[in-house]
Order: C-alpha cells, then structure tokens, then sequence
C-alpha cells in the first residue's frame, strides 16, 4: 500500500528545494533534486514535471518534452507540465503544438497570468500578434504585478509597431522588476523605432548590463539602426552581438543586410553564408545572398539563391523580385516578367514589383509596356524615385524628351542621388535614350531639349564628362531654362567639382527661385565643401519651398548623424 501522506511531504520538500533553485536559476541543482526524486520514486508526476522544467531552463528542449509528456501521463490534471512543454515546444520553434498545450493548461486552470503570458508568446511565434496581445493584456489584469506580463505586452506592442504604447509597458515592467534585461532592450527597440537613437542606445546598454552574456541587446540596436539607414553603426552593433554569441543566425543575416546597403557586396555574402551556414532554412539569408550576388554581377548565383529562398518562402515577394532582377541582367526578359508576374499574384499593389516589371519592359524595348508599368509603380508608391527615373528614360527612348525632361526634374526632387548612379540592372536601357536623343540631335542640332534629356541618360550610366558636354550644349541652345543648371550641377557633383556645382545650382536658383530643388543641389554641395552654415541655409530653404524634397532631407539627416 502506497503512504501518501509520505509522498506528499516529500513533493513538498522538493517544492520547497526548487523553489530556491527557481530564484537564483540554478537549473543544474533543480535537475539534480528532481533526477533524486524520480530515481527513488519513478512514478513522482512533479519530479517529473520539475525535470522538465530544469531541462527547458538549460536548453534541453527534446529531453524537456519527453519528461512533459511523462508528467502528463502520470498526471493528467497537473498544469505545470503542459506549461512547460508549451514553453519547450515554442523553444524548437513548433508553435501550433505549444498552442495546443497551452490551451490544456488554460482548460485546467483558467486564472492563471502565466499560461496567458505564455500564451500570448506561442501566439507571437505564429505571427498572430493581435491574438499574443489580448493574451497578454488578459495576463495583466490576472496579475498586475507580474513585471514578466508587461515585458510580453512590450514587445508584442512592438510588433504591431505600437512603440509609444511599447515604452510604457516596457516602463511598468521595469517598474517592477529594475533589473528585468528584456524590458530594457524592448524599450530600446521601440525607442530606435522612434528615432530616439541615444535613448535606445541606453536602454540598449542597460539590457546588456544586465544580461552580458546575450546578444539580443546588440542585435536590436543593430536592426534598429539599419531600418534607420545608419549601416556603419549597425555593423559595429552586429559585430558586439556576434562576439557575445558567434552563433547567432539573425545575427550575421543583419550584418549581411548592412553591409549590403553599404554598397560591400563581397562581405555581404560572405555574412549571409554564415546566416545559411548556422541555419539553412533561414529564407532571408538566402534572399540576403541572392541580393548581394546580383549586386556583384553574379547574376547565376544571384537566380539560385533566389530560387532556395523562394522554395522556404513561396510568399516572400522581394525575392521574386530580386531574382527577376537577375534574370532582366542576364537578357532573360520573359523569365523575368513570369517571376514578376507570380509575385504580383501575390501582391499586386506592391510598387518594388511594377518598378522591376517597367525595368524588364524597358530592358527589351517595350517602352509603352514600361510606361504603363512605371505608371502603376508610381500609383502605389509616388515618392518613389526610381519609378519616375525608368519613366524618363522610356519617354526618352520613345522620343518625347519635353515630358522625359519633366520627369527627370521629379526623379531630381524625390532621389538623393536624382537620377543618376542608381543600381538598376537594365541592360541597355540608358544607353537607349542616348540613341534616341543622338537620332533627335542628328534630325535638329539645336534641340536643346534633346541635348537635356542625353545628359540625363548618360548620368544615369555614370557618363558624367559627357553628361556636362550635353548639358552645357543645352544652355547655349537656351541658356534661360533652369533644369539644365540643375543637371549641370547634379554631374559637377558626381565629380567632385562642388565650387562649380554651386554656381551652377545660384544660376538655376536666380532663374527659378521657387523651385526647391536648386537649393537642395547648392546645399549638398556646400556640405561637401564643409560650409556648414550656408548648407543649412540652402537646405533648409529647400525645405521650406518643398517639406517633401528628399535630396534636402537627406543631406540634412546626413549632417545630424555627423554631428551626433
């Protein structure tokens, strides 16, 4: 006959042991006490609930589950096992099964802040934020001095980009417990997204004060600062979380990004190699290396490592639009519109995928096709560049340089870098326009409107000696018009010869003195010459004339971040 008075008293003592260990997480000890337990009574459903728990604790995921699994069979109406096979199930990243297990936790006990909390991080594992934030907030009002609770509600608020309402959970959470890492680094996230860069970078810091042996706290400052376009700074907080953990995927994923919208394409793939290396089922990784290879002109390479990120993530629609970038390089035009056009089924109101379609129109000749294509970039995303840039350039090669022209001025007020110097891979489609203004010029000499629109198409193919001639050819043809001292300046620029570009922008400026972009083009120049205070005055005049004027508050976020 079993003594069950016996068996209960020696739960509690071993309740008691645990707790202890719970406290100062020493999982080592709970595994050992919990190991003793079971080995002097096998069919001890907490031991078993509580080696579970040790195992998770110390990274044993499988090992966790299989002792869950024996707790339930020994228990079926303990709580404490499903938790925590949930919680070890979402470990492994098997969301929909933890889901499961959780739900049984809840049927058992419906009061219960934890199994909400945990709860609500399954449902961020799946992506259904909406869902993890009704559970969370519901284990706030279980228990509202659970600092862990708040920490959950943080970072879900994160993810569905709610970062004012992020700070002040984090803030409770803190509140509560000081020394809670995970509520400083989800304040320093929702801080970077705010743009409150030296406040995130503290609250950055503290999380990893507080926790010096992980990465996350660098991680998210470095993810923070490249979606802020600050790339260098982003490496140099990748590189922190890679040297506290030399194995994180996310980690050399981030660098490969960085590194790639720094133009550093051979240290881009190289990272993104080590993102595949770590977790080969990663689809941003590949898509990482897909995008560097491209950049770099290996263009096979480029398609193949498209198509692996495409077979992990058939809805990933950047990589279909990455991959037919490629393929447009390569000459394969009608492969190219096939993968744009599975990706528009996917998403047809995205700008990037009817940019790159006009790109492989254009590519092939279809200048009608690419208009109409440009066109749609530009209806679903109008203070895109690049669009009107294509847009320019088909008009161009279709012979209507007044309208390319007046599309060039767009592409100048929208871009930093205007139309010129923008990696677009559409063989030959600049060169195109060239002809067409070459035919123009052959036909009538003194077009100066076709001398305009070459020297913008050869900008845009970093012809910029010959962009001058051209522009200079259209001032003596019609030295009143202002947009060509504007390219004039835009070429002087890209050369270097920022005394002359300024010149040129005050001659553009004293014939169109309202439109803002003479001043932005004289302002990035007298950065460039170091005149500070006399950019900020063109810059900001820019501005004013043009609160949306890119080129101006572009340079000026440039001069903020050097003065930072």
């Amino acid at each position: 006959m079993v003594d069950n008075s016996r068996q209960d008293h020696s739960d509690d003592e071993l309740r008691q042991v645990v707790e202890v260990f719970r406290t100062t997480q020493d999982w080592e000890s709970a595994l050992s006490a919990a190991s003793g337990a079971i080995e002097l009574r096998p069919d001890n459903a907490f031991a078993h609930s509580i080696q579970s728990e040790a195992l998770h604790n110390l990274g044993r995921s499988d090992e966790a589950v299989a002792f869950s699994d024996r707790a339930i069979e020994l228990d079926p109406n303990s709580v404490l096992p499903y938790r925590t096979k949930a919680r070890a199930l979402g470990s492994m990243g098997k969301f929909e099964r933890a889901l499961v297990e959780v739900d049984k936790a809840i049927a058992l006990e419906a009061d219960s802040a934890l199994s909400y909390r945990i709860k609500g991080q399954v449902l961020g594992g799946l992506g259904e934020f909406e869902a993890a934030l009704a559970a969370v907030d519901w284990a706030v009002e279980l228990d509202p001095g659970d600092a862990l609770a708040y920490q959950g509600r943080a970072i879900t608020l994160n993810a569905l980009d709610e970062y004012e309402e992020a700070i002040v959970a984090a803030n409770k959470a803190i509140e509560l417990d000081p020394d809670d890492a995970y509520a400083h680094e989800a304040k320093g996230t929702a801080l970077f997204r705010l743009n409150r860069v030296q406040e995130g970078v503290a609250s950055s810091a503290r999380a990893f004060e507080l926790f010096p042996e992980d990465d996350i706290p660098h991680l998210t400052r470095a993810e923070a600062l490249f979606d802020l376009g600050r790339y260098k700074a982003a490496v140099d907080a990748v590189d922190k979380a890679i040297e506290s953990d030399p194995d994180s995927a996310p980690s050399y994923l981030t660098k490969s990004q960085a590194l790639g919208a720094m133009g550093k394409y051979e240290g881009a793939v190289a990272a993104a190699d080590r993102a595949v290396e770590l977790d080969p089922d990663s689809a941003p990784s590949h898509q990482s290396r897909a995008q560097a290879l491209g950049a770099m002109g290996e263009f096979e390479g480029a398609i193949g490592a498209a198509d692996r990120a495409i077979e992990l993530d058939p809805d990933g629609v950047s990589t279909y639009r990455i991959k037919a970038q490629a393929l447009t390089s390569l000459g394969e035009f009608d492969r190219a519109l096939a993968t744009l056009d599975k990706a528009l089924e996917l998403d047809s109101q995205d700008a990037s995928l009817h940019q790159s379609r006009a790109e492989a129109l254009a590519a092939s000749s279809d200048f009608e096709g690419a208009l109409v294509a440009a066109d749609s970039a530009i209806e679903f995303d109008p203070d895109n560049a690049s669009s009107y840039r294509i847009k320019a350039l088909a008009l161009g090669s279709l012979g209507d340089f007044r309208a390319a022209l007046a599309v060039a001025d767009q592409v100048n007020e929208l871009g930093p870098a205007g139309a010129h110097g923008q990696a677009m891979p559409m063989i030959g489609r600049s060169e195109m326009a060239v002809t067409a203004a070459d035919k123009a010029i052959e036909r009538n000499p003194d077009n100066s409107l076709a001398h305009a629109a070459k020297a913008v198409a050869l900008l845009a193919i970093d012809r910029e000696e010959e962009a001058l001639a051209a522009v200079d050819k259209a001032i003596e043809l019609n030295p009143g018009a202002a947009a060509p001292y504007r390219t004039k300046a835009e070429a002087l620029q890209y050369m270097d010869r920022h005394v002359e570009a300024v010149a040129a922008a005050d001659k553009a400026i004293e014939l169109e003195p309202e439109n803002a972009l003479g001043y932005a083009r004289k302002g990035a120049s007298l950065y460039e010459l170091d005149d500070i205070e006399a950019a900020e005055k063109a810059l900001s005049q820019s501005v004013k004339l043009d609160p949306n004027n890119q080129l101006a508050l572009y340079v000026q976020r440039e001069m903020r971040n050097e003065g930072a």
